[in-house]
């Protein structure tokens, strides 16, 4: 069925309306059919403790595991918004407790840190809207700001040293120009405290019990580019670095840049993107000239993302041969299988990895936890024979 182009296109307002209709049994039947087939491929548990066994099995066939907790705010009501955001962020705290025991438990064991990681959507944490002033908030700033690093990074910029007194919790209404607080709604700058204490908590547990934590963002928001607050060897935050956006290139290298200015690992999670339609319309709206922010094809988006790989495993290398930066670390979210070898292949042209005599793909002893590839669980296995990762 998936490979009826018709049936795709509407089988969203399809099981939206079998799942909300009135008529007798018909939201059971369809709930049943969806977590019996689609459901089960993709997700193997609703709760933490409902994945651990599909972790457990996956940590004991040499795969790490990141669970993924993707509510988001746009359908918050006014009424009650503050209790539900307070609810889902406990809900990613009990959630990382219950990985945090399992990471421990497995290293208690032998097995080496650095195999979990934990993805968290900041928009489900905050009223998006509030996001959105923010970024045009920042961009007031930015207009203004005097910053070496980024200059040349396209729409929506380059995160500047200033943008904390907008988003952090030192920041003061005094501090803040009214040019810039007129743009933001009365309640907005608390918000953004909290939000920011709540990612900042989140980043310390994940610290505290060994694993990563991944920010995933929406579209086009320059208030959730950077978190480089909590300092660590190995990077315990991973940004999202989205390879359909024309800035990528530029905004890749001005990141590493930043991080070997400021001392800090830095921690990447490079992707193609999931919101091109919105990026696009985002872009033109902003007047930006061809495809607004977005390139004009999937073949240039490809070209991005394997630039991407090539720039950050290059850096990798140097990171590790001159001992003057704390190296950084990659997960590469793709499902392209051309991209999965162009990974395998630059790591091997790179000598950070090579071939055992069966075949297998080996990391060099120093890359070991620096650089992984990821897709959705149950997609795991078909491209770990096609690369032959060991």
């Amino acid at each position: 069925m998936l490979g009826l182009p018709s049936v795709v296109d509407y089988s969203y307002g399809l099981l939206d309306f079998l799942l909300k209709t009135r008529i007798p049994l018909v939201p059971t039947v369809t709930e049943t059919f969806v977590r019996s087939t689609f459901f089960a491929q993709f997700i193997p548990g609703e709760t933490a403790e409902e994945c651990l066994p599909a972790m457990e099995a996956l940590r004991r066939d040499n795969t790490g595991s990141a669970l993924n907790y993707s509510a988001e705010a746009d359908a918050i009501t006014l009424e009650g918004e503050l209790d539900i955001e307070t609810r889902r962020y406990q809900e990613i705290e009990r959630a990382l407790d219950v990985q945090g025991d399992f990471e421990q438990r497995m290293q208690a064991e032998g097995w080496a840190p650095g195999s979990s990681a934990f993805a968290v959507k900041v928009s489900g944490l905050i009223d998006g809207n509030i996001l959105k002033r923010a970024s045009s908030a920042l961009h007031q700033t930015r207009a203004t700001a005097a910053s070496r690093i980024g200059q040349e990074v396209q729409d929506p910029g380059f995160a500047y040293e200033g943008d904390g007194q907008i988003i952090s919790s030192s920041a003061t209404r005094v501090s803040i120009p009214d040019s810039v607080l007129s743009l933001l709604n009365t309640g907005d700058l608390e918000k953004l405290q909290l939000l920011w204490e709540r990612l900042d908590s989140l980043a310390q547990r994940a610290k505290r019990n060994g694993y990563t934590l991944l920010l995933s963002m929406k579209y086009n928001r320059p208030t959730t580019t950077r978190n480089s607050s909590v300092r660590s060897n190995r990077p315990v935050v991973y940004g999202t670095y989205q390879s359909y956006l024309m800035r990528q290139p530029a905004f890749l290298k001005a990141a590493i840049e930043h991080a070997e200015e400021n001392g800090y690992a830095l921690g990447l999670k490079v992707v193609r993107g999931g919101y091109i339609t919105k990026e696009k319309a985002a872009g033109e709206a902003k007047g930006l000239p061809g495809n607004g922010a977005v390139w004009a094809s999937k073949p240039l988006t490809d070209a991005s993302y394997n630039g991407s790989v090539e720039t950050v495993l290059e850096t990798l290398k140097t990171q590790l041969v001159s001992g003057k930066s704390l190296p950084l670390s990659v997960i590469f979210g793709t499902h392209n299988t051309d991209s999965v070898q162009t990974i395998i292949q630059t790591l091997e042209s790179k000598g950070l990895a090579s071939r055992s005599p069966n075949g297998a793909l080996s990391l060099r002893k120093d890359v070991e936890g620096r650089v992984n590839v990821a897709q959705l669980y149950e997609w795991v296995r078909s491209y770990a024979s096609v690369s032959g990762w060991a």
